[in-house]
This record gives C-alpha cells, sequence and structure tokens, in this order.
C-alpha cells in the first residue's frame, strides 16, 4: 500500500497519524534524523484508517504493540519544507500498551520525557495536546511562515 501523499503543483500534502504513549506521567516521543522530537507515527496508507495507521507505525517504529484509544486532537499543519509549500492533517490518538514494555527497539531513536517538560516536540501545537490530555478532541490550525 502506498502513503497518502500528493505532490500538488510545487506543494506537497500528506495524512499522518501519531499516539500519545504516558508511563509513570512520562510521554514517549521519537527523535527526528535532523535532532528533533515527534510523536511516534507517520503517513497513513492507502486503505488504511488513521487508528490502524498509529497501531502499524507504533510496531514499526518502536516494537510496542499497542491498542488506540481516544482521539485528542487533530493538527491542520501547514509549513514550508525545502522552500515548498507543505500541508499535513495529523491524527493524534492515545494509545496503550498491550503488554507490558520491557525493551523498545524499533526502526528509530525514541525516549521517555517527563510529560512537565516536554516541550519541544513538532509541529508545536502537540506541546499543548500533550499538556491537556483528556481535556476535550481539538482542532488544532498550524500554520508557519
Amino acid at each position: 500500500m502506498e502513503d497518502i501523499r500528493v505532490v500538488i503543483g510545487d506543494s506537497k500534502f500528506d495524512v499522518r497519524a501519531c499516539g500519545v504513549l504516558s508511563q509513570d506521567n512520562h510521554i514517549l516521543s521519537s527523535v527526528e534524523s535532523d535532532g528533533s522530537q515527534t510523536l511516534p507515527g507517520g503517513a497513513v496508507k492507502i486503505g488504511e484508517t488513521s487508528k490502524e495507521a498509529v497501531v502499524r507505525e507504533f510496531l514499526e517504529e518502536t516494537n510496542i504493540r499497542v491498542r488506540v484509544g481516544n482521539l485528542l486532537a487533530v493538527v491542520e499543519n501547514m509549513f514550508n519544507y525545502k522552500d515548498k509549500p507543505y500541508q499535513q492533517i495529523i491524527f493524534v490518538y492515545e494509545v496503550f500498551p498491550i503488554e507490558e514494555i520491557s525493551d523498545i527497539k524499533g526502526d528509530i531513536e525514541v525516549k521517555w520525557t517527563p510529560k512537565e517538560r516536554l516541550n519541544a516536540l513538532k509541529p508545536s501545537p502537540l506541546n499543548d495536546i500533550i499538556q491537556q490530555l483528556g481535556t476535550t478532541i481539538r482542532h488544532v490550525i498550524n500554520k508557519e511562515d
């Protein structure tokens, strides 16, 4: 299956899904190749639901089997990538491990960060979503200049 990712003129568009995994008041984040942090997840594939994408991506990236909980937020993320417009729709879910987490070894580097110290996630609205977990479903528009 192909990722839902298209090029329209000079612009790119994709659909992404990620999960918030909390343990002992720490949040699991992934470390990108440029050193920035985000939530584990990735592109939704054609014919796949956003929930199915979160389960698949968590297993691929962390080797953690998860159950998907509530939808926490939908983020419309607009930014420039390599000097070209890029737009994403990001579904953010709470996730729960199906079994005890003993060892994380997947395709990417991940780390546990205390919830109160997690403030450098990209895109930036994820930081507010983490700090306000459990309040209500949020719709966020992030338009970077």
